[in-house]
């Protein structure tokens, strides 16, 4: 195990206490560990981590957050601090009540959005096509003679 430390600080760069920090571990094959942890008055939080692991971080606190990674090797004689700067973020409550799927909704709101509007000209193509087949279409008479003047 080699341990390793989170900084929490405000937009003012003072330490934030309370804040939940997690860490999950970036595997790619097997369970990943997750920790959960809050901070202390000085705005500090210490994980002990596996050696030569990746960690997702992240911190909140009241609609604020960040996100980092640490690297963990087992060469460091000294512990990696992470300093984690909170902004409020609007998007994150809806990732918090949707979970991964509403993280994925606002990351693709631009596709998603395309697609709808491809689905929708195409229901209205179809519709005026549908219209213009039947013949409830109204007929418009144009006068023999035209007036200029």
């Amino acid at each position: 195990m080699v341990s390793y430390s989170v900084k929490v600080v405000d937009k003012d760069k003072r330490p934030v206490s309370a804040s939940t920090v997690t860490a999950k571990q970036d595997v790619w094959f097997g369970e990943k560990k997750q920790t959960e942890s809050k901070t202390d008055n000085n705005g500090m939080v210490f994980f002990d981590g596996d050696m030569f692991t990746t960690y997702q971080i992240n911190a909140s606190k009241n609609g604020s957050n960040d996100s980092g990674i640490v690297r963990v090797n087992v060469y460091d004689t000294t512990p990696e601090t992470l300093t984690l700067q909170l902004f409020f973020d609007p998007t994150k409550p809806i990732e918090n009540i949707l979970g991964t799927a509403g993280s994925e909704l606002v990351k693709n709101t631009r596709t998603l959005s395309i697609g709808f509007a491809v689905v929708g000209s195409a229901v209205v193509v179809l519709y005026l096509l549908n219209k213009a087949s039947s013949k409830s279409v109204p007929t418009v008479k144009i006068p023999n003679k035209v007036n200029l003047r």
